[in-house]
C-alpha cells in the first residue's frame, strides 16, 4: 500500500448555500487515478465512508 499525506481543500460554496456552508475536496496523485482507470472520459467513482476511512473505487456503470 502506498500512502501520501495531503491537505484538504476547504471552499465556500456560492449560490443559495448558507453563509457557514463549506465544501471539502482533495487531489489524488495522477499516477493513482491512471492506475484506477480514471480519465476525462471515465471519471465516475464510488466513495464510501466507514470507521473514519474514505474509500474511493471506480464505478463500472
Amino acid at each position: 500500500m502506498e500512502t501520501r499525506k495531503v491537505k484538504m481543500i476547504i471552499t465556500s460554496p456560492g449560490g443559495t448555500s448558507s453563509k457557514n456552508a463549506e465544501g471539502f475536496r482533495l487531489n489524488i496523485p495522477t499516477v493513482w487515478a491512471r492506475d484506477m482507470g480514471i480519465s476525462r472520459e471515465a471519471r465516475d467513482v464510488k466513495i464510501s465512508y466507514e470507521n473514519k476511512r474514505i474509500i474511493i473505487e471506480t464505478d463500472p456503470s
